[in-house]
């Protein structure tokens, strides 16, 4: 009858492993009994990611020195439902935050990233009283906004309004509907986000919200960020 084989020593090893990796993060390196500790970092290119449900974003693991990148990354999360990795990329599922922890299997190396996922940018007007009209034109680094982007009005931390592409007379510019719950009251300001890089850019004119129109197709409000 052939024997048995004995898995326990397989079960504890990866007992300590997931042990190890509560307590390792920021490239730093652990070493297995019986293993020599490797000369070496493994250092993600993103450290925190604010992305929106529905996009993806590759996560590089960077190697110093490079020769320790042979090998595959194995990929954890500290919950389920919020991300999931295919390969290196954060696909972003639900609304929430979540730690990401990658490893380098051979190397022996882990780093992790802190990923924030937000809803989709969306304004109910049935939640405001009051709005405003700004026409604006809108310019990115030199680049008028695309699909890969979406460019939002802020009261705080709250969307109050959404960016429209129109065009008149051979003029590409956005319209803003602004919603407040008070006629004078709110500080508006104006961010982009990237849904190809998963990056915020803040622009640095704002406005009062005052219930008027600001701008007009022919005279334009401007929204820059150099």
């Amino acid at each position: 009858m052939p024997k048995r084989r004995n898995r326990m020593p397989f079960l504890l090893s990866w007992m300590g492993l997931a042990a190890v990796l509560l307590l390792t993060s920021c490239g730093e390196f652990f070493e297995f009994e019986g293993f020599a500790t490797p000369a070496g970092t493994m250092t993600l290119d993103r450290h925190e990611v604010n992305i929106m449900v529905g996009d993806s974003l590759l996560l590089t693991p960077i190697f110093d020195p490079d020769t320790l990148s042979n090998g595959s990354v194995y990929w954890m999360t500290d919950q389920d439902g919020v991300v999931e990795m295919v390969k290196d990329s954060i696909v972003a599922l639900a609304p929430g935050s979540v730690l990401v922890t990658a490893m380098s299997v051979s190397a022996q190396l882990i780093d992790t990233c802190r990923v924030n996922v937000m809803p989709v940018w969306q304004v109910n007007p049935l939640d405001y009283l009051f709005d405003m009209v700004v026409y604006a034109d809108v310019s990115v680094h030199g680049q008028k906004p695309d699909s890969t982007m979406v460019v939002g009005a802020f009261c705080g931390d709250e969307l109050r309004g959404i960016g429209e592409a129109r065009q008149a007379f051979g003029i590409d510019f956005m319209e803003f509907r602004i919603w407040s719950q008070y006629r004078e009251r709110d500080s508006i300001n104006f961010r982009c986000y990237h849904h190809d890089n998963a990056v915020i850019e803040h622009f640095p004119d704002s406005l009062a919200f005052d219930g008027e129109m600001h701008g007009s197709p022919s005279n334009l409000f401007k929204l820059v960020i150099e």
